[in-house]
């Protein structure tokens, strides 16, 4: 975590506490408990929910890995981890509506989709990775381009549903992948890094803020719109 961000932290009781209480799970959960290969999802003593799973890389919570498991304690166990948590900030539907993200245009896309409903359901078991364009990635868009869209709902699904991978993704995890599923059949998005180590996606969009945590996913902003190869034509 950056200094300036611990110091407005160590300003805000609150935000501490919310930090605090969603590093925390009630109960003993030893490392065994947890099966390679399953994933979990338990609420913390905050209320919000974290993802937790073991793969061939060890045992996660949401983005960290456990560098040091099954620390016990009198009153029970410490998992120590690569990396604070974010605490998620309401829906994948709420985040798209953050005005302090500038990616309402993606989120009027969905709902002209009627898509929203999908990315509304804090409690539900379907978590996604959206890769959401700017505002400004969105007003480059040709009207004409839009306007073909936004005549077929069908065709503004696909184009939804290309920007959204089933499951959640984080940055460090993306960054190592040559490519990532979509919710739109048979199409793919194509993952490379540049020099300074940033996300590109489809050799043409930057990822520009990552790790935006959803209770129902993660979300990332990018700087054009992804366009599938069904619509090319358009």
């Amino acid at each position: 975590m950056p200094a300036s961000e611990l110091t407005m932290l160590l300003n805000n009781p609150q935000g501490l506490k919310d930090i605090v209480q969603y590093h925390t799970i009630p109960g003993t959960h030893m490392k065994k408990d947890f099966l390679f290969g399953r994933h979990y999802f338990i609420n913390s003593t905050s209320g919000h929910t974290l993802r937790v799973y073991r793969s061939a890389t060890g045992l996660h919570f949401n983005q960290a890995t456990v560098v040091t498991a099954n620390i016990t304690c009198s009153n029970g166990v410490i998992h120590l981890i690569n990396t604070v948590l974010d605490v998620p900030e309401g829906t994948i539907m709420d985040i798209l509506g953050k005005h302090e993200y500038n990616i309402s245009g993606f989120m009027n896309l969905v709902k002209k989709a009627h898509l929203d409903r999908n990315y509304a359901n804090p409690t539900g078991l379907n978590r996604y990775t959206v890769f959401a364009p700017s505002n400004a990635a969105i007003s480059a868009v040709s009207q004409a381009t839009l306007d073909k869209l936004s005549q077929d709902y069908t065709y503004l699904r696909m184009l939804i549903e290309y920007h959204v991978h089933s499951g959640t993704m984080h940055a460090s995890t993306l960054a190592k992948r040559h490519f990532v599923s979509t919710t739109l059949p048979a199409h793919n998005i194509t993952v490379s890094t540049n020099g300074n180590g940033g996300i590109l996606l489809n050799n043409m969009a930057h990822v520009l803020t990552n790790d935006i945590e959803a209770e129902n996913g993660v979300v990332h902003i990018i700087d054009q719109v992804l366009i599938p190869v069904i619509l090319a034509p358009i």
